[in-house]
This record gives C-alpha cells, structure tokens and sequence, in this order.
C-alpha cells in the first residue's frame, strides 16, 4: 500500500481519515470522508492492496469514529448522520448481516473498552459521555460534561 491516492475498483479516490490496527495485526481498517469503513488483510501471502471487507454509510449511516472491539474483526462504530447510531459490526458477516447491535444514540468519537465489553460513546453537540455494555446490549451510565469559565465539570447520570 504504497500508493497514498487509494482507490477503489472504479477507479474512485479514498480520502482516509482514519486508521486502525488490530490487536494481531494483520487487519487495518480505514474511514473515509464518506463515511464507509473498509477493512484490510494484511496475512502473510494477501496482497492487501485492495479492502477485503467493506461497509458502506448507506447500510448503516455514516461513521464519524470507529474502533475495534477484540483482537480480530469486530469493530464498534458511531455517527450522528441520517440519525445518530451506535453500531458494533462483525466484519466478517456477510454485508447484510453485518450489523449485530445497533442503538440509536450516536456521537463523533467512540472507544471500545476490550476487557470490560464496554462501549465509550462522546458526543460533543450534547456535551456527554455514555457507557454501552454489549453483554447486556444498553446504555448503563450518561455524564454530562458542562464548562463552567476555564474548567469543565462533569455529573453522573445514572
């Protein structure tokens, strides 16, 4: 992947915005402008040129921040845009089956927390933080984050 004007099959230019690694890696994933996550295999023998998964916005939206779940192919995702969703995606579904939680509370910036299966979700036009647990599949803890002159304070909703 040398070429940093990554294009797709019909010759249509990625504007990357984000990169991700997995824990072994030999997966990258990638956003784009538009909004769709593209997944990379970087295994031994795989040209890796080319996405080998990829999830479009018009599936599920558009992603704004996403990040993996485990060590291998499961990455969670977030976006305010047709809606704001949260959406955590095996990669290796097939495309219409892909999506195995989707919530309908959304933000710009997400981060998987592997250990604890928890879901950080930050969404700065509302000014808060939300903790999602996928084993129980809900939102279980809000924090509201208010500036108050130079410093910020934050309070606990349960």
């Amino acid at each position: 992947m040398t070429d940093p004007n990554w294009k797709d099959n019909s010759g249509e230019a990625w504007n990357v915005i984000k990169l991700r690694m997995n824990g072994y890696g030999d997966k990258l994933a990638a956003s784009d402008f538009d909004g769709s996550l593209y997944m990379f295999n970087l295994s031994a023998g795989q040209e890796g040129r080319d996405p080998s998964e990829t999830t479009k916005k018009a599936s599920f939206g558009e992603f704004l921040d996403f990040d993996f779940l485990d060590q291998g192919t499961v990455i969670c995702a977030t976006g305010l845009k047709p809606t704001p969703h949260l959406t955590v995606l095996d990669m290796l579904m097939p495309p219409s089956q892909r999506a195995v939680i989707r919530e309908a509370m959304g933000g710009n910036i997400v981060l998987g927390l592997h250990d604890n299966r928890q879901i950080l979700l930050f969404n700065s036009r509302q000014q808060g933080m939300h903790m999602f647990d996928i084993r129980a599949r809900k939102f279980f803890d809000q924090f509201v984050i208010s500036r108050l002159g130079n410093s910020y304070s934050s309070t606990r909703r349960p």
